[in-house]
C-alpha cells in the first residue's frame, strides 16, 4: 500500500450530514421562540440546580417562620400613634407584608421602616386624629 492508496476522500454522506447538523443548530439557537414553554426549556439547564428537589439554597435558610409572619412588634413605636388612622394603616401593611411570599424577612422590616420614619416626619398631634 503507497501513501497515496492510504488517503482517501471523505465521504460525501458523512460530510453533508455533519452540514446538516451544522445549519440546524444554527437555526434553532436564532429561531424566535413561540411562547414561554419553549424560552423554559432553553433556559432550563441555566435555571435549575440539579438534583432539583424544593429545597434550594436561599440567603433565608437560617431565618425563622416567625420572623416572616409576625410583624406587629416592628410597628411598635413610642412616636406613632396607638390608634387613629395611621396606626391602622400601619396595621394593614404589616398584615399585607406577612402575607407575601416573595420579600425577605428584612426587606419587609425595612419596608415597615420606611413609613414609620415617612410619619414620624410630621408632628404628632397632626397624627391623632380620630
Amino acid at each position: 500500500m503507497t501513501q497515496e492508496q492510504s488517503v482517501r476522500p471523505p465521504d460525501p454522506w458523512t460530510f453533508r450530514e455533519d452540514q446538516l447538523k451544522k445549519e440546524i443548530s444554527f437555526i434553532n439557537q436564532y429561531k424566535p421562540l413561540m411562547n414561554e414553554f419553549e424560552q423554559l426549556m432553553k433556559d432550563s439547564p441555566h435555571v435549575w440546580k440539579y438534583p432539583i428537589d424544593n429545597q434550594l439554597p436561599s440567603d433565608e435558610d437560617n431565618v425563622g417562620f416567625e420572623d416572616h409572619v409576625f410583624l406587629m412588634k416592628h410597628i411598635e413605636d413610642k412616636d406613632l400613634p396607638r390608634k387613629g388612622p395611621v396606626r391602622h394603616f400601619m396595621e394593614l401593611v404589616a398584615t399585607g407584608l406577612s402575607m407575601n411570599p416573595y420579600y425577605t424577612a428584612q426587606e419587609k422590616v425595612e419596608h415597615i421602616g420606611w413609613y414609620k420614619d415617612y410619619f414620624k416626619q410630621f408632628p404628632r398631634d397632626e397624627l391623632d386624629l380620630e
